[in-house]
């Protein structure tokens, strides 16, 4: 397997962690094993500070987000909060990375 994936994924039965743990499922269900499965990959939990502004100002008049205090402090908050979650998200299937499953 691919050491840069953290999952693989099979359309009919979802996520594995490995090819062994996919290989269990299949065997304990007595179901055939894919010939293939795609990889992952991890979309990340992350806030956007310029979206929460606008949203916090929507129903405000024009420029009230221009006298905001404090903003560049809670921009380097968020930033430090976003680099610190990077793993931390949902997987998806990534249907351009097919791995090939070699059956014995």
């Amino acid at each position: 397997m691919n050491e840069d994936l953290d999952y693989i994924y099979d359309d009919q039965e979802g996520y594995f962690t490995c090819i062994d743990t996919m290989e269990e499922y299949f065997e304990r269900r007595i179901l055939p094993m894919p010939k293939y499965a795609y990889g992952t990959y991890l979309e990340p939990v992350s806030i956007d500070l310029d979206s929460i502004l606008e949203s916090a100002c929507d129903d405000h008049a024009e420029g009230v987000e221009d006298n905001l205090n404090g903003v560049s402090e809670l921009r380097k908050a968020i930033e430090k909060f976003n680099q610190d979650n990077i793993g931390v998200g949902s997987y998806y299937p990534d249907y351009k990375t097919v791995v090939k499953l070699f059956i014995y």
